[in-house]
């Protein structure tokens, strides 16, 4: 239980605040004829001592999170998951938490460290609860990934943020798949077309791979009025092939009051997309039981701490207002520092005794409604947790069994007046316990004050408010024998105590996406082959016009003018029938013979093929002739002088019995160096260079069909 640290002071039922954290009323009702008490030395005049037994009645139940925590649930497709977390050590301004998950052949670690800054080694309310947090997850396949990052929670609100790296590399779905692709181009080379046929093979290894980075937000809230927490996160993460995954996630856990048992819900809507992915979404859904265990040592369930804060009004027997006091002391006007701080605080309200009940009854007198009605007034504008108990109490005089039943109709006056004042019947527990538990010694002095009825109640708001704690500085001062007790004292106790959000909030981790998702990507190898096959061109041949002497036979070599545009040889396939003759194949050249006697023209066909499909013909024009008869050359002699040029017509007098024309066929220089002799057109030319007497020189000439004539040309230098 927390230590108290109190501040005293005197006020009234209208002061207390309507935020108050506890509130303890305690009626005591004294009957009359009973002796006056002494105040024990250095207790306020009307007020309770601070040790007497009971001060701390009543309770709450506050969430602070169990040490540490084992979980199962169930997925949509019907598996079972199961999680465990352990606080691994903690003090008031840190704790270390380590946490483990596995489902599906899937699973995780985690370490978080969650911290908040500390005022005197105790935490500052005011500020954050910091987090950070390392995870290492892993899907059925293997696939892995890292998640670090921070967070920051207060009495309210949570929030993170996370960033992750895929630390697993592809992994491959099958084997390779192969697929071909042809295709054929035209074009040419040099002038040559030709067709390349072009085949592709294209190996395909698809895989899948944790997508390589991630980002990560989160915000939620704890809800103490529905012990429930509920947080909402947003995750995008992508890798390469334009692959990306948005992921929107909600978990919702509700906790019960007093007990180590919770239900959570987790659900994850994700979209997804990549050059690779068929593009679509999908709903995952878990819902989990989880058990707390090892949480505060007083709390009634692990996780949950109890809040001792009550607010009680004693309310006595009768008697009169002014007292005798006996060694009492009264605090000076304090002398006070004061500071402000964020503290939970207690309020107290006592009422002085002798005026409620008279002696053996359990009506109550006008004073005590007129007080109840303040107190009415007070529990209908607090916010309570749980019932209101009102327990009555008596002295030793008179039977127990008697006592008992007295002690019980005083509690149901009291619960009766209160319920009529407009408070709720169904808000009371009223219990008379006679004799039973007396707070004070049943002597002449001080039995008066065990007969009462205690109204308790506990009000409890996990929120912090400023007050300000005074530090006073007392001096007694000795008072006057006799002195008027104010019917009602109140005072204020500031309570130092942890807020509950604090130790929750450091015992509390930030979600993160557990899940490894991946994304489908693809290992394309492309191997190009090319064959390439020229386009064939036709053969060109060139027609043949060709001279046959009578009677004779002549083999042509039609295939000398002939080409194929491809450098392929060329064959002749086939020869057509000449009119005037017969004509053959005879290998690489064709054989013409006239029919005899035969002089004129004739004309045939022929064809060649190139060896590749290609093929083309030609004709060849036959002349048939008489046999030729040679030319006659005739000598000649030319005066010349020994410079100069000097045309020579030596054809003048040369002939041919066909009438052929005659062209020259050669000739030589003449015998000594004097000069030389060129040839112009159908003449010859002299050109001198020396004097002399007489030379020669000789020339050939032919008639165009095989006939030729040599002759000699005699020059003289006068």
């Amino acid at each position: 239980m927390n230590q108290y640290a109190t501040a005293i002071r005197t006020t009234t039922p209208k002061d207390l605040h309507p935020k108050a954290i506890t509130l303890a009323v305690l009626v005591a009702l004294t009957m009359p004829g009973a002796a006056m008490a002494q105040v024990p030395s250095g207790q306020v005049v009307g007020s309770r001592p601070a040790d007497v037994a009971g001060v701390t009645a009543g309770a709450s139940l506050q969430y602070t999170g169990g040490l540490s925590q084992v979980g199962i649930g169930i997925d949509r497709d019907a598996r079972l998951h199961g999680q465990a977390s352990h606080v691994l050590s903690e003090d008031p301004l840190s704790a270390w938490i380590a946490q483990a998950w596995l489902g599906n052949r899937a699973g995780g670690l985690r370490l978080d460290y969650n911290w908040i800054p500390g005022i005197d080694g105790k935490a500052d309310g005011a500020a954050f609860v910091r987090k950070l947090f390392a995870a290492v997850d892993q899907n059925r396949d293997d696939d892995r990934k890292l998640t670090l990052g921070a967070g920051l929670e207060d009495e309210r609100w949570f929030g993170s943020v996370s960033a992750s790296r895929g630390l697993t590399g592809k992994r491959y779905l099958g084997g390779p798949l192969v697929e071909q692709d042809v295709a054929t181009v035209g074009g040419s080379d040099n002038g040559r077309p030709y067709l390349d046929t072009i085949t592709t093979t294209t190996t395909t290894r698809y895989f899948r791979q944790a997508y390589d980075y991630g980002f990560g937000v989160r915000a939620g809230t704890f809800l103490p009025e529905a012990q429930m927490r509920v947080s909402l996160g947003l995750d995008r993460e992508w890798g390469d092939y334009s692959s990306r995954q948005n992921t929107v996630s909600l978990g919702i856990e509700k906790f019960f009051s007093g007990s180590p048992h919770s239900i959570a819900l987790f659900l994850e809507n994700y979209d997804k997309a990549g050059k690779y992915e068929n593009r679509g979404n999908g709903t995952r859904a878990l819902l989990a039981y989880r058990y707390s265990f090892g949480g505060s040592t007083r709390a009634s369930s692990a996780g949950w701490r109890e809040a001792r804060l009550v607010h009680r009004v004693e309310v006595p027997g009768s008697g009169s207002e002014t007292r005798e006091v006996v060694d009492a002391v009264q605090s000076a006007p304090p002398v006070v520092q004061t500071r402000k701080e964020m503290r939970i605080v207690k309020t107290t309200a006592s009422m002085a005794s002798d005026a409620f009940f008279e002696f053996d009854k359990a009506e109550l007198t006008a004073i005590a409604r007129r007080e109840l009605d303040r107190v009415a007034d007070i529990l209908k504008t607090t916010e309570r947790a749980g019932n209101i108990r009102i327990a009555g109490h008596t002295c030793d005089i008179g039977t127990e069994a008697y006592n008992l039943r007295l002690s019980q109709r005083r509690a149901n006056a009291v619960r009766g007046y209160l319920a009529k004042a407009g408070l709720p019947a169904d808000a009371f527990v009223a219990e008379g316990l006679g004799e039973s538990k007396p707070k004070y010694p049943n002597t002449r002095a001080t039995r008066e004050k065990n007969r009462r009825v205690d109204v308790e109640f506990v009000q409890y708001r996990d929120k912090q408010e400023e007050v300000q704690v005074p530090i006073e500085v007392v001096t007694p001062v000795p008072l006057s024998k006799r002195q008027t007790v104010a019917p009602v004292t109140w005072r204020e106790e500031v309570i130092d105590q942890e807020p509950a959000w604090v130790r929750r909030a450091l015992r509390n981790t930030v979600p993160h996406k557990q899940t490894v998702d991946s994304y489908r990507g693809a290992k394309v190898t492309q191997v190009a082959s090319t064959s390439r096959t020229w386009v064939n061109r036709a053969p060109v041949a060139q027609d043949d016009a060709v001279t046959v002497a009578q009677n004779a036979t002549a083999t042509i070599d039609v295939l000398g003018n002939d080409s194929d545009p491809d450098g392929n040889a060329l064959a002749i396939v086939s020869v057509g029938a000449a009119a005037h003759g017969t004509v053959s194949i005879a290998g690489n050249a064709l054989r013409y013979t006239p029919a005899a006697g035969y002089v004129g023209s004739d004309v045939f066909t022929y064809a060649v093929d190139d060896g590749a499909g290609g093929q083309a013909s030609a004709m060849v024009r036959v002349t048939v002739q008489r046999a030729n008869q040679p030319p006659l050359a005739h000598d000649d002699s030319f005066t010349v002088g020994y410079s100069g040029d000097w045309p020579l017509n030596v054809l003048a007098n040369d002939a041919d019995p066909d009438g052929d024309a005659l062209s020259f066929i050669s000739f030589t220089q003449p015998s000594q160096a004097v000069g030389t002799v060129a040839q112009d057109g159908n003449r010859l030319v002299f050109r001198g260079a020396a004097r002399f007497m007489s030379v020669t020189f000789t020339y050939t000439i032919s008639d165009g069909h095989g006939g030729t004539s040599t002759a000699t040309v005699t020059l003289i230098d006068p």
